[in-house]
Parts: C-alpha cells; sequence; structure tokens
C-alpha cells in the first residue's frame, strides 16, 4: 500500500495558516440536497483560497450567480426543473501552502443555461486573483463572456480552449452572451431573486455552520 498522502492533499496540510482556507472549486450553496452538499466537502474540490477573498468578493459573486441560475435557468423541456451547465477552475500559482499543496494565482468560473424568461440559452464567465482583500474597499468581481473567460485562460497557459459544446458553444459567436443586465429599477424582481436565493442557501448554511 501506498503511504497516505503522498500524491495527494491531506487535511493536515491546510493547518496552521490564518490567512487561507479551502475554498470550494462547486460551491456546497449551488447543491440541490444536503447529501451533495455533504459531497463538496471533499479535499478534491478544494484549493487554498485566501481568506477574505473566499468570504469575500468570490462568495458574493457566487451567491449571486447562484440566485440567478435559481429564477432564470430552466431545463428547456421542464420549466418547472432547474438546471445549468457550470465549470469551475483555479490557475496554477507560483507558492505552495506548506510546501505540498499548490496556491491559485486565479480562480475562475463560468456557466451557460437556457433562460426561461428570455427563451434562448445564456452564459456568464467570472475570474479574479486569489489576494486578500480589504474591507473597508471591497473588491466587486465583474461579469464577463465566454469569449473573454477563453482569452484570459489562453494568456495563462498560451493554449486554446473552448468551454462548452452544442447550444452553450453557439454563444461565443454572439454579441449579447449575458444574462439579462440588472436594472435598478426593477426592484421587484430583484427582491424576487435575492429572497429565492435566501431560501435555498437555508439548508447548505446551516451544514456549513454545523461543520464548523
Amino acid at each position: 500500500m501506498r503511504d497516505p498522502c503522498v500524491n495527494q492533499a491531506c487535511t493536515e496540510n491546510y493547518w496552521n495558516k490564518e490567512y487561507l482556507n479551502r475554498g470550494h472549486l462547486f460551491p456546497h450553496s449551488h447543491t440541490a440536497d444536503e447529501d451533495t452538499s455533504k459531497s463538496t466537502f471533499t479535499l478534491t474540490n478544494i484549493v487554498p483560497q485566501k481568506i477574505s477573498f473566499n468570504g469575500g468578493s468570490w462568495n458574493n459573486m457566487e451567491n449571486k450567480v447562484k440566485a440567478i441560475m435559481d429564477f432564470y435557468c430552466r431545463d428547456e423541456k421542464d420549466s418547472n426543473k432547474v438546471l445549468a451547465y457550470v465549470l469551475t477552475g483555479a490557475v496554477p500559482g507560483q507558492n505552495k501552502l506548506n510546501e505540498k499543496v499548490n496556491i491559485p494565482s486565479h480562480m475562475w468560473t463560468a456557466f451557460c443555461c437556457y433562460n426561461s424568461v428570455e427563451k434562448k440559452w445564456e452564459s456568464q464567465a467570472h475570474w479574479a486573483e486569489n489576494v486578500d482583500e480589504s474591507e473597508e474597499n471591497p473588491k466587486v468581481i465583474s461579469k464577463q463572456s465566454l469569449q473573454a473567460l477563453q482569452e484570459f485562460l489562453k494568456k495563462k497557459y498560451n493554449k486554446e480552449y473552448t468551454l462548452f459544446k452544442g447550444d452553450c458553444s453557439t454563444l461565443l459567436k454572439e454579441d449579447d452572451s449575458q444574462l439579462p443586465k440588472e436594472n435598478s429599477d426593477d426592484q421587484q424582481n430583484d427582491e424576487e431573486i435575492s429572497y429565492w436565493s435566501y431560501i435555498t442557501e437555508l439548508p447548505a448554511k446551516v451544514l456549513a455552520w454545523v461543520c464548523g
């Protein structure tokens, strides 16, 4: 038998580092039930993230994306079923946590879904540098197109990338590959999305509190 923790990280590799924590790739708050949420708390779904970044702009972006997907994204054949395709990744950095686990320089994520309101396929992408953030000047991660994310990854890896295929890939040829822009005057719509997001996040928030 091989010795444990040789080819992958272990819990102890994350100990004694106050400025880094175990950041999810697939967010537990995006899961549909408790069992799936628990499955996200594995080190294969974890990368080191700066605490203020993971709990700050990245967390705010994840919650906002979830609210959008819950409100707009539906199975084209079943409007009662929430359905979205999500990809998340980490760009390797130059430093390692406890000389074992690579600390990403950037985090990125993208999703594509059928917008049941606009009756068409839509997409959205985000990425940001994995750095400390100031509470006095909170950072906002702006939404981007799939094409912009693929160009960002090409610069980082010097290689062409196609993140989605099928209906989602056709969005790369369109100029409006974003979900409907937020309308500050549409207060009722914003409140509905926020309320639905809060309700759907409650089980995951309770689980995260229990797991400590």
